[in-house]
């Protein structure tokens, strides 16, 4: 006798457990952080840049070897870099102009005054004009 549609039934479908669709990972967009302010060409270094005002004697010592010592001009420029210390003998401390790390530096003393200043990446903040 023909059966009925009745009495025929459709098996359920069945899934594998691992054949579960998985959806692809989310991928986040890399994190940028702000733009920090200008700095040193490593964390510890010094930028230094002579500029006197006016004529004075200079002796620059960097990380222990004498670079020069002499008299500066007025109006001239050098710029030097230093990993862990300066020594700077000035002659015309009224006369003598700096900065470091792009910050102009504070007066080093008095015209005439004769100075020695020793500047490391841990203190070098306490040269920078206010």
């Amino acid at each position: 006798e023909p059966l009925s549609a009745a009495a025929v039934e459709t098996p359920a479908p069945t899934v594998a457990v691992g054949d579960t669709p998985v959806p692809p990972p989310r991928v986040e967009p890399p994190v940028r952080p702000a733009p920090a302010p200008p700095v040193p060409a490593s964390n510890d270094s010094l930028a230094l840049v002579l500029s006197p005002r006016d004529e004075c004697w200079v002796s620059l010592t960097i990380d222990g070897d004498r670079v020069f010592a002499r008299v500066m001009r007025g109006g001239e420029r050098a710029s030097y870099e230093a990993n862990e210390e300066i020594i700077l003998n000035i002659g015309d401390a009224g006369a003598f102009g700096f900065s470091l790390n792009e910050r102009d530096g504070r007066t080093l003393g008095d015209s005439g005054e004769v100075v020695t200043a020793t500047i490391t990446p841990e203190n070098y903040r306490s040269f920078i004009a206010p």
